[in-house]
């Protein structure tokens, strides 16, 4: 089967793009959500686990952890 490419109108690639997003929702969420998680476990982590002294081992955990995510 050979496939020919065409070019799309904006309208035709917004309406894929769209429709991958229907089609996949849970699988782009996840993908989403995965540095919010992260995230909201570091900062529970600081909460509830307070170090004694400073708290830098904490900020630099957060710190990391956003360096990571961001990269």
């Amino acid at each position: 089967m050979v496939h020919t490419l065409t070019p799309l109108t904006i309208g035709e690639l917004l309406d894929r793009a769209f429709a991958d997003y229907r089609r996949h929702f849970v699988l782009f969420a996840g993908i989403a959500a995965i540095p919010g998680v992260f995230l909201l476990a570091v900062q529970l982590a600081s909460v509830f686990f307070k170090p004694a002294g400073s708290g830098a081992v904490v900020t630099a955990i957060f710190w990391l952890a956003l360096v990571t995510v961001l990269w």
